[in-house]
């Protein structure tokens, strides 16, 4: 499960224990809130109250010809700042293809949340190496 205390993600791209750190490039207009590697709490955000709203971010993974992906793990730190309920997905896009994890609640204080794409969603099959990096990353708002 993520840790429930954010604190700086591991930069990326570097291959530590096994596992492939991937960074981001920026083409849409909110990237500089999020182009730091670690949370740096309310200094830079993303935010939307809108239902259904969408941000993506491509990656840059740089994964060498031929290697084994076991899945794709997808983490975002997130937080809420109104009343009632907020939920959110983690989002990949392969192709033309977006698919959502798990509907998660989001508390008032930040906290990590993540899924795992043990299979390429476009395919239905393992992941390739062409695939994780040309891969885009985000978040959905579901309610």
């Amino acid at each position: 499960s993520p840790p429930t205390i954010p604190g700086p993600l591991p930069p990326g791209p570097a291959i530590t224990s096994g596992k492939l750190n991937i960074g981001y490039t920026y083409t849409l207009t909110n990237y500089a809130a999020v182009s730091e590697d670690g949370l740096d709490g309310d200094q830079t955000y993303n935010s939307s109250a809108t239902i259904g709203a969408v941000d993506l971010f491509s990656t840059v993974a740089g994964l060498p010809p031929g290697a084994t992906v076991y899945g794709v793990r997808v983490v975002g730190a997130y937080r809420k700042d109104d009343a009632g309920t907020r939920q959110i997905a983690n989002l990949v896009k392969t192709g033309t293809v977006q698919s959502a994890g798990a509907t998660q609640n989001v508390g008032t204080s930040y906290q990590y949340l993540s899924d795992v794409f043990a299979v390429n969603p476009a395919t239905g099959a393992s992941w390739v190496t062409s695939d994780v990096n040309a891969l885009e990353i985000g978040y959905e708002v579901i309610s």
